[in-house]
């Protein structure tokens, strides 16, 4: 039986206060967020980007929940979908008024701020060479951009519906080997094609009664993508072949990012439901919801070791879970003043018996 996250236990000793899926950090905005990321690479480290509504991009320490660095432009743009580059030397981010910019990592200095979209940016994302960055809007586009000069190298109109003047897109994710870039939106499409060209390879449809696809993601292997429905559930597709592999339940409401662990085993949701949840990809068996926003999760990180995920919730919180059992065992170790008994290791950790 699983505890939920924003659980405490409160029978348990003073010195026990863990529950299934332990909040670590808790980092609170006083603005709307919309997004964050993580980066173990690069002269910073382990570190966690998010994004908020005030002009604002904060860097912090995951591991101790310290902010480290605050990135501005010079004029203020209400940011949103954040990323970091593969070397981790850059940070991108775009905002609800169409422009993106990047950052030097190192100096913090603003590298570059365009006027990309004639709408709000809903994803960016870097090639795995870091040369090109793509940038998804709700103007119906997807944008590839040469990130030395700043220019566009190829604009997409990548989820027309004609029926309909909403062709909106949610999101956009490059193949681990580039070859490829994904985009989500209002055609209930994931379409993969070709990001020199823009020429089209796969379309991968929602399913019955889907009405908009609102995220994507390829796993690190390269091997899969996922999809992000906003009325149902969350197809997973060979990513060669478009053949359906499997379909995730378990939201109530709207999936808007999703993000695969380094090893490719876990996939983590974010949802309009007020949660996150984190499936077993071999199983398809749900390893943790991640209860505790008072808003609408809109962003949803894995860490670069696949110990710790992070979530950006419409309240302004960030909120920072160890997910496995075994995580949690080692918090325990390094906080508790003495070992379990046979009867709290499964009243708390819902273990059969302590390890």
């Amino acid at each position: 039986m699983r505890a939920n996250a924003h659980e405490t236990v409160t029978e348990a000793p003073s010195s026990v206060r863990f529950a299934r899926c332990f909040r670590v950090h808790l980092i609170h905005h006083t603005w709307l967020t919309d997004g964050c990321a993580f980066s173990a690479s690069g002269p910073a480290g382990d570190r966690l980007a998010t994004c908020a509504t005030d002009g604002r991009v904060r860097i912090w320490d995951p591991s101790i929940g310290e902010l480290v660095a605050t990135l501005r432009t010079d004029e203020p743009h209400p940011w949103g979908p954040v990323a970091f580059s593969h070397d981790g030397s850059r940070l991108a981010a775009g905002a609800v008024d169409g422009f993106w910019a990047v950052w030097h990592l190192t100096t913090e200095q603003v590298l570059a701020t365009i006027s990309g979209h004639v709408n709000m940016i809903q994803d960016i994302s870097f090639s795995p060479d870091d040369r090109v960055l793509a940038t998804a809007s709700w103007d119906g586009t997807v944008k590839v951009w040469d990130l030395a000069t700043g220019a566009a190298l190829t604009t997409i109109a990548a989820q027309i519906q004609p029926a309909t003047t909403a062709n909106w897109v949610f999101g956009v994710a490059f193949s681990p080997d580039g070859h490829h870039a994904a985009s989500a939106g209002s055609d209930a499409m994931v379409r993969v094609w070709d990001p020199a060209t823009g020429q089209e390879r796969l379309t991968l449809p929602g399913g019955e009664g889907t009405v908009l696809m609102t995220a994507v993601a390829f796993s690190p292997d390269g091997t899969l993508t996922a999809g992000g429905q906003f009325n149902g559930p969350n197809p997973l597709w060979e990513a060669a072949t478009g053949r359906l592999i499997l379909v995730l339940t378990g939201h109530s409401g709207g999936v808007v990012d999703l993000d695969f662990s380094a090893d490719g085993a876990l996939l983590a949701s974010a949802s309009f439901d007020l949660q996150a949840k984190v499936r077993d990809l071999e199983s398809g068996r749900e390893v943790a919801s991640l209860y505790g926003s008072a808003g609408r999760v809109v962003g949803v990180a894995f860490s670069p070791d696949g110990t710790r995920v992070a979530t950006a919730g419409e309240d302004g919180s960030v909120r920072i879970y160890a997910v496995r059992v075994e995580d949690l065992m080692a918090l325990a170790r390094s906080s508790v003043t003495r070992s379990l008994t046979m009867e709290e290791c499964p009243k708390y950790f819902h273990v059969e018996e302590c390890p």
